[in-house]
């Protein structure tokens, strides 16, 4: 019995409860303690229209790969769990991350999806404005 894999989406259209793969970029990745004096690291990984969060607790099996490999500003693909919570908004449950690789072009990796764009025309925010009187 083959195992087919998650149908690839965008992290953007992801319900609460879908699983599947997507592109994300590591926006925020900050450390801190808990009352106990346990570390962890907020994650914050996002595409054009949506940030999730994910929590990375030391006992949890990705906290040395959360510290040593992953990288804010580096893009990544995952296989995850999308969940919203009332307390904690849009989060993410990450069964698999790996940095995104050559090949994912071909899958349709494009950062430019993946980060804030500005919805003003980049060409006229570029052109001087006209002044009344200029010829």
């Amino acid at each position: 019995m083959t195992r087919s894999k998650p149908t690839l989406h965008r992290l953007c259209e992801l319900t609460p409860g879908q699983f599947g793969d997507f592109f994300a970029y590591l926006a925020e990745r900050s450390k801190g303690q808990t009352r106990d004096g346990k570390p962890y690291y907020l994650c914050k990984f996002r595409d054009a229209r949506r940030t999730t969060g994910f929590m990375v607790w030391a006992d949890g099996g990705r906290f040395e790969e959360c510290e040593t490999k992953w990288q804010e500003g580096g893009f990544y693909k995952i296989r995850g769990l999308y969940q919203e919570s009332e307390r904690y908004g849009p989060q993410i449950e990450i069964h698999q991350i790996r940095e995104v690789n050559d090949q994912d072009r071909s899958d349709g990796f494009e950062p430019a999806d993946l980060i804030d764009r500005s919805k003003f025309d980049s060409d006229a925010i570029a052109q001087p404005a006209a002044h009344p009187g200029d010829q």
